[in-house]
Order: structure tokens, then C-alpha cells, then sequence
């Protein structure tokens, strides 16, 4: 399906271009879900990936595939309800 974040050994690119590839810790994603202001629900569903994935992510169980970690890190931070 696509859209979907997938882990995979292929190399990260971007424009084409090989990009550096990061490690993120299931605590530094939570964090950052967070800081932006994302409920798991929210967050699955503009990654399209299941709130179970969010989950094990958030956990450790499973690691964060690259370009979701770039996805959320480029979303901008959800405005508070007033």
C-alpha cells in the first residue's frame, strides 16, 4: 500500500539523494509525538500506519522507520484547543 511507513534495508533517500540515517529511541519519538501535540490516533492516521505501529514504536518494540520519524519532525505543532 503506499503511503505507508515501512522499515526496509534500502538506503534513505531524499530528492534522490542518499540522506545520513539517524536513530531515534522509542522515548525520543514519544517526545516528540508529543511536542507536537499528536494524540497516537492523530498521528497513525496522517502517517496512515495503525495506532498499534504508533504504539510499538513509542515502546521499543519495533523501531520507527526513518522517513515517519522525518514525517512527524516536519509536522507543525497541532494548535491547543481554546
Amino acid at each position: 500500500m503506499s503511503g505507508e511507513f515501512k522499515s526496509g534495508s534500502k538506503p534513505a533517500t531524499v530528492a534522490g539523494k542518499k540522506i545520513k540515517r539517524m536513530s531515534t529511541s522509542a522515548k525520543e519519538f514519544k517526545r516528540l509525538r508529543k511536542m507536537k501535540g499528536y494524540s497516537q490516533t492523530e498521528l497513525a492516521r496522517l502517517l496512515k500506519v495503525t495506532v498499534r505501529s504508533i504504539s510499538r514504536w513509542e515502546t521499543g518494540e519495533q523501531k520507527a522507520p526513518e522517513m515517519a520519524v522525518l514525517a512527524v519532525k516536519g509536522l507543525p505543532k497541532k494548535p491547543k484547543d481554546q
